[in-house]
């Protein structure tokens, strides 16, 4: 039981950082150096880009599994 749930927190949280975290970050950084803003509007544009980066993975990944089905 102990090493399951090791090993699925470990895929937890690389998932989480690669989805989320690491693109956050980026379009954050990206953001900032564009003008001078607020912080929250900021904040609130790198959600929304990461949330649209998030579903288009997403999407990606269901279609590769849909074009691997019909083969």
């Amino acid at each position: 039981f102990g090493y399951y749930t090791y090993i699925s927190t470990l895929y937890s949280v690389i998932l989480f950082c690669v989805f989320f975290w690491i693109p956050f970050v980026y379009f954050y950084y990206e953001e900032k150096d564009d003008d001078d803003t607020g912080k929250c509007t900021i904040v609130k544009t790198v959600i929304n880009e990461t949330l649209l980066f998030f579903t288009f993975s997403l999407d990606i990944a269901v279609l590769i599994k849909t074009l691997q089905h019909l083969h």
